[in-house]
C-alpha cells in the first residue's frame, strides 16, 4: 500500500508501528528513508526495542549491498542484485517499509524500478508467503527530486492520512500559506503562539537579532530548537563564517555564548521535528511556486517558529503581487507579507 498524508499527518508513526507488530511477531523488516538524519534518529529511537528491523537509507543499504562507496554506488546494480536474492529466496526480510517516498525520484537515479520490485515482492508475486510493502510519502514535500517517483505516480492502492497532529493552529497557518490547500488539524489543537517575522537588513543586525532570540529561547529548558536554512547548503548561508563543525562535517552547531544550536538545512531536517525552529536564508526563490522548502521546514515547528528575511534579498511587492490573491492596503509591505503568511512582526 501506498500512503500519503501532509506534513504532522503521523505517517513515521504509523511506519514504526507497523514495523514494530511485523517485529513482534518475528519477522525481519527492512526500513528505508531518505534523510541519513532522519535514518540516524529512527536507529537510536528504536533498534534496541525493534531488533528485527533494520533502519538505513536507500544509500547505505545499497553500498552495503553492493560492497561499494556512495560515490560508486549504481541503483541500476543495487536493482541486480535484489532482484537476484528475491529470485532465489535469499533476501534476508520478510517486510519492506519505505518513508519519505516521494524523494525516492531523484534525477538521473531509476530509484522507481526498486520501487516497483518491492511492491512485487510485497505482493507475493515471487512465490514469498506473508510478505508486504508499505510505502509513505507527501506530494508537497520535493525537496531532493524535482518529481513524484513514476511507481507513486502509477500505485493502484492509495491511502490518505488527513489530520496534522504536530502543528498549533497558528503555525500550521503560517507552513501551509504557500501551499494551495490548507490543513485539517487535530480536533484538540491548540492554537499556539503566532508566527513571528523578524525581517532585517545586513549582517550585523541579523546576528543581533538572532542572538537575542537564541538567548531568550534557551530559559526554556523544556524545549528544543534548531536553525533551519532555506539554501541549498549550508556554505550558502548567511551563517556559514560562524558554523562549528564536528563529526566529519556531518553535525553543523551555531554557539552564542555558551550556547550552541543545532543548524540544518530543509532537506536534512525533513521528517524530523522540534518545539522551536528558526528559519533563515529566505529568498525570493522561496516564494517560487514549485519551491516547497518553506512549507517543509515551516512544519517542523511543534510550539513555535521564527522566521529571518532579509529585507534587500526579497522583492516584498513582487511576492505579495504573484503569490497572494487577496491583499489588503497596507503602507508597510512587510506587516501585509508576515500577515498574509499569518505571522507578527517582532
Amino acid at each position: 500500500a501506498a500512503i500519503s498524508g501532509g506534513s504532522g499527518t503521523g505517517k513515521t508513526l504509523v511506519a514504526v508501528e507497523r514495523a514494530r507488530r511485523l517485529s513482534q511477531k518475528g519477522d525481519k523488516v527492512l526500513f528505508l528513508c531518505f534523510n541519513k538524519n532522519l535514518s540516524d534518529w529512527l536507529e537510536k529511537s528504536f533498534k534496541k526495542e525493534l531488533s528485527n528491523v533494520d533502519f538505513c537509507t536507500l544509500s547505505s543499504f545499497g553500498c552495503k549491498k553492493c560492497s561499494t562507496t556512495y560515490d560508486k554506488l549504481s541503483f541500476y546494480d543495487l536493482k541486480d542484485v535484489l532482484e537476484s536474492e528475491i529470485l532465489e529466496h535469499k533476501f534476508p526480510y520478510k517486510h519492506v517499509i519505505i518513508d519519505e517516498g516521494q524523494d525516492f525520484g531523484k534525477d538521473n537515479i531509476d530509484e522507481s524500478e526498486i520501487l516497483e520490485l518491492f511492491a512485487s515482492y510485497g505482493a507475493g508475486e515471487f512465490d514469498d508467503e506473508d510478505t508486504s510493502f508499505f510505502i509513505f510519502y507527501d506530494k508537497n514535500q520535493l525537496v531532493n527530486s524535482k518529481k513524484i517517483p513514476l511507481y507513486l505516480q502509477n500505485v493502484d492502492s492509495k491511502l490518505t492520512l488527513y489530520r496534522n497532529c504536530r502543528n498549533t493552529k497558528n503555525i500550521a497557518s503560517t507552513a501551509y500559506s504557500l501551499l494551495d490547500c490548507n490543513p485539517i488539524l487535530y480536533e484538540k489543537a491548540w492554537d499556539g503562539d503566532v508566527a513571528r517575522f523578524i525581517f532585517y537588513s545586513g549582517r550585523d543586525e541579523f546576528y543581533k537579532r538572532l542572538n537575542n532570540l537564541v538567548e531568550e529561547l534557551a530559559k526554556d529548558s523544556l524545549s528544543e530548537r534548531v536553525i533551519i536554512s532555506c539554501s541549498d547548503s549550508l556554505s550558502y548561508s548567511v551563517l556559514n563564517e560562524n558554523l562549528i563543525s564536528e563529526n566529519n562535517n556531518r553535525l553543523s552547531y551555531y554557539k552564542t555564548g555558551r550556547i550552541r544550536t543545532r543548524v540544518f538545512t530543509c532537506p536534512t531536517f525533513k521528517g524530523l521535528e522540534s518545539d522551536d525552529v528558526i528559519l533563515i536564508d529566505i529568498g525570493n526563490n522561496i516564494f517560487d511556486q514549485d519551491n516547497k522548502s518553506f512549507y517543509v521546514a515551516a512544519s517542523r515547528a511543534k510550539k513555535r517558529l521564527f522566521v529571518f528575511i532579509d529585507t534587500d534579498k526579497i522583492n516584498v511587492d513582487e511576492i505579495i503581487n504573484t503569490r497572494f490573491k487577496e491583499t489588503f492596503p497596507m503602507k508597510d509591505r512587510y506587516k501585509q507579507l508576515a500577515s498574509v503568511m499569518h505571522g507578527l512582526i517582532k
